[in-house]
């Protein structure tokens, strides 16, 4: 999964790079990416630790971030169990964001985090 950078509030383009590569033959999709008051917060959806999946039915809702612009991106952290599709996140305050995505059964789910410097 590939991202490209705007430096300017998106009115050019031009910075491509690796966003997160899933393990295996797995898939990622549906990325978003949100600033969380300086740390980029992504969250995307990815079949790959749910067995017996080959397409986005059955993903988790994961979330990776970074402090240094994109130039690297943490490990990912599992935010919605399996069958959690169409993530998004949203900026609370300084230090908290809301996960949000659809959970198979429950409907809309929203989750807290809070980011640890």
């Amino acid at each position: 999964m590939d991202c490209v950078i705007s430096h300017d509030d998106g009115y050019s383009w031009g910075e491509r790079g690796r966003l997160y590569t899933p393990r295996g033959n797995a898939i990622a999709g549906a990325p978003q990416v949100y600033n969380v008051w300086g740390t980029l917060v992504a969250s995307f959806m990815t079949n790959e630790d749910v067995a017996g999946t080959n397409g986005y039915d059955g993903a988790q809702m994961k979330v990776i971030t970074s402090t240094d612009g994109a130039r690297s991106w943490s490990g990912s952290v599992v935010t919605g169990e399996a069958a959690s599709h169409w993530p998004g996140v949203f900026n609370r305050d300084p230090t908290h964001f809301l996960a949000l995505y659809s959970k198979d059964g429950l409907g809309a789910v929203s989750q807290l985090y809070e980011l640890v410097y």
